[in-house]
C-alpha cells in the first residue's frame, strides 16, 4: 500500500510518518506535503491507496482520511463555497455520477460537507 501525508504543520507529518514507519513498516509513504495545492501533483503522480489529510474547515480541526477525488471536492469547495453536480462533472472528467455521488455521502457522513438542495 501506497500512502500520502498532507498536513501544514511538519511536526504532525513527521509524527504520522514515524507511526506508519514504526507500526506498517512494509508500507511505503509516497507523499508528504504542508499544502493541498503543493501534494496535488505528486498525488497524481503516485496515486497513494490512502491519504492523512490534516485540514482546517469552519474552525474545525481534525485528521480525516480522503481519496484523491474527494481531495479534489474540499479543495474545490473551500475555494469556491460549494460544488454543484455541474461542476463536479467538470472538475472529476471520466468519474461516474455514482461514485462522486458515494464520495460526496462519505464526506457528508465525515461532516467534512452539508447537503443543500436536491441531486440530479
Amino acid at each position: 500500500m501506497t500512502i500520502g501525508i498532507i498536513d501544514d504543520e511538519t511536526n504532525n507529518r513527521l509524527l504520522i510518518n514515524n507511526m506508519i514507519q514504526a507500526f506498517a513498516p512494509n508500507e511505503q509513504v509516497v507523499v508528504i506535503e504542508g499544502l493541498i495545492s503543493n501534494a496535488i501533483e505528486k498525488l497524481n503522480k503516485h496515486k497513494p491507496d490512502l491519504i492523512f489529510l490534516i485540514l482546517k474547515l469552519q474552525n474545525k480541526v481534525g485528521q480525516i482520511s480522503l481519496n484523491e477525488r474527494q481531495m479534489q471536492l474540499v479543495e474545490y469547495m473551500e475555494d469556491y463555497g460549494g460544488i454543484s453536480n455541474k461542476e463536479w462533472r467538470t472538475l472529476l472528467v471520466g468519474v461516474s455520477d455514482d461514485t462522486i455521488l458515494r464520495d460526496m455521502t462519505d464526506l457528508i457522513k465525515k461532516r467534512l460537507v452539508k447537503k443543500e438542495g436536491t441531486t440530479m
